[in-house]
């Protein structure tokens, strides 16, 4: 496995799962923070253990937080909709 953990293109599962509403607990990779925002629909966490446990526990154990992270979550996932983001596209080619 090597070190491959530590880098992602721009990872898809995160916003598949936003588009479930759920909150992302994720490592600051890729393309994630141009969509992850901490705090509002997930959380950015560290290569230390006691950061992952205390975003997790935070998540697991506070439900008023947990429903908030994954609406928001939801929100912005709604924002990479395909046919959203091929309107977007479509503009900008028009612009040109």
């Amino acid at each position: 496995m090597g070190n491959n953990f530590r880098w992602e293109g721009c990872p898809k599962v995160c916003l598949e799962a936003m588009a479930s509403s759920l909150p992302i607990l994720a490592t600051k990779v890729g393309g994630l923070e141009d969509y992850l925002r901490d705090g509002y629909d997930g959380f950015f966490i560290t290569r230390d253990l006691g950061d992952v446990v205390e975003k997790a526990n935070m998540v697991l154990f506070d439900e008023s937080l947990r429903r908030s992270l994954g609406e928001n979550a939801r929100k912005t996932a709604e924002k990479f909709d395909w046919s959203r983001v091929a309107d977007e596209y479509i503009e900008v080619c028009k612009s040109l």
